[in-house]
């Protein structure tokens, strides 16, 4: 198995929500099984969507912020998001800087 397959496997198979984010477009690069179902996405519809697209309004500037600072090798906090119904719920967000297919990106774990 080639080394990305093996991580699509992996990444897939995780109970808990993970995704991966580009740190200049904010667009998801990458979403697992688990988090397709807290937010209520297809994968064609989280994929088109940017992480500004799930935040509360309120949280996007903070957010704008935090992918800015890519000095910060893991981060850890919590945050609004808005799942696919409207609904917004309070969740730990624990995130970690990656190169992804050549580009800089976030592996972001959620925590209800």
């Amino acid at each position: 198995m080639n080394p990305e397959a093996l991580f699509d496997a992996l990444f897939d198979s995780q109970a808990q929500p993970m995704w991966v984010v580009d740190t200049a477009s904010l667009r998801f690069l990458a979403v697992n099984e688990a988090a397709l179902r807290l937010y209520g996405y297809t994968r064609e519809e989280f994929l088109s969507l940017t992480a500004d697209d799930i935040r509360s309004e309120e949280d996007i500037g903070d957010l704008r912020r935090a992918f800015a600072d890519w000095s910060n090798n893991v981060s850890q906090r919590v945050w609004r998001h808005r799942k696919k119904s409207g609904d917004v719920m309070r969740v730990k967000v624990t995130s970690f800087s990656l190169d992804f297919a050549g580009r800089r990106a976030r592996l972001a774990l959620i925590e209800e």
